[in-house]
């Protein structure tokens, strides 16, 4: 501060009238871009129901579909030879969806996306497609539930942020997701399953070779395996079956295991770091049957049905 002649403090880092023209033309700009995005938000936020629409396809040997919208995917099992495809879109100001469909070597490929300018806001395709009996069956999702319900053919699903559901299915299924529970019911030759956060619930799915993998979700399997393969980082497991098998190898780093088994001998093997092991099975170093069962920090239940 400085004292000048009139006997008045004045201020001696006064901002020169240039500066506060350049500050005052970057505070315009950036209220304009506010209330630009505002709007933009505003706009992309209306969604606006654009079209509800059926084709129908002859017989393919698959059917692909990758839904990179925030729709759902169902597939189910329809009547006669002839595929069926019926989807809603939805879209908004900023962002619209949009699809492509054809053949390839037998098979009836899918997809849908968003485009538009930034692209966001609502933008989705809600599909239900019914396949005949045999079809093999792909599916992808981004953001959106996927449920197959009654296909008798090989199940590939995938989804980013979404559950995956199968109801009495037949046939080999392989399932991933990277966040959202995973279910299934039926039967088939083979279970590969991985989810790296949620619940993997196989306890209704019979299948002789069966891979499950979490990182973070319990793990429920049932009946009918004869070799079954189960880790998890964190989380719980249970396995409950009445029918004799082969192998059940099962790991956690977190969690507690829970298994039960039909009354006979088993080659029961494994350590736990930090938790209680209780077996209440009759074991043999040379019985058929192997048990392996491997937790850090987790109790270990393995008894008789």
């Amino acid at each position: 501060m400085t004292f000048n002649a009139r006997g008045l403090y004045a201020s001696s880092s006064k901002v020169p009238r240039r500066r506060r023209f350049g500050w005052l033309v970057v505070g315009a700009v950036v209220g304009l871009l506010a209330l630009g995005l505002g709007v933009l938000s505003m706009l992309g936020n209306v969604s606006t129901s654009i079209e509800s629409r059926r084709d129908v396809f002859p017989a393919a040997s698959a059917v692909e579909i990758d839904n990179e919208t925030t729709g759902s995917v169902v597939v189910r099992a329809g009547e006669g030879d002839e595929i069926t495809v019926d989807r809603e879109r939805h879209g908004s100001r900023t962002a619209d969806p949009h699809e492509e469909i054809g053949t390839d070597d037998g098979r009836l490929e899918i997809e849908a996306g968003c485009q538009g300018f930034l692209s966001f806001g609502p933008c989705a395709v809600d599909y239900v497609v019914e396949v005949p009996e045999g079809v093999a069956v792909d599916i992808t999702t981004s953001v959106g539930p996927i449920e197959v319900i009654g296909v008798t053919g090989d199940v590939q699903a995938e989804s980013d942020v979404g559950s995956i559901t199968l109801r009495d299915v037949e046939g080999a299924i392989d399932l991933e997701s990277d966040t959202g529970s995973i279910e299934a019911t039926g039967s088939g030759p083979s279970a590969t399953v991985s989810s790296e956060a949620g619940t993997v619930d196989l306890e209704g799915f019979a299948a002789a070779a069966v891979e499950v993998e979490t990182d973070i979700g319990d793990i429920l399997v049932g009946a009918g395996f004869t070799t079954a393969t189960v880790r998890t980082e964190i989380g719980s497991v249970r396995v409950g079956t009445d029918q004799g098998f082969e192998s059940l190898v099962v790991g956690s780093d977190i969690g507690a295991v829970d298994i039960r088994v039909p009354d006979a001998e088993y080659r029961v093997v494994g350590e736990s770091d930090m938790g209680e092991r209780t077996v209440e099975v009759d074991t043999s170093a040379d019985a058929a049957a192997l048990i392996d069962v491997e937790t850090e920090m987790g109790s270990v239940d393995i008894r008789p049905n």
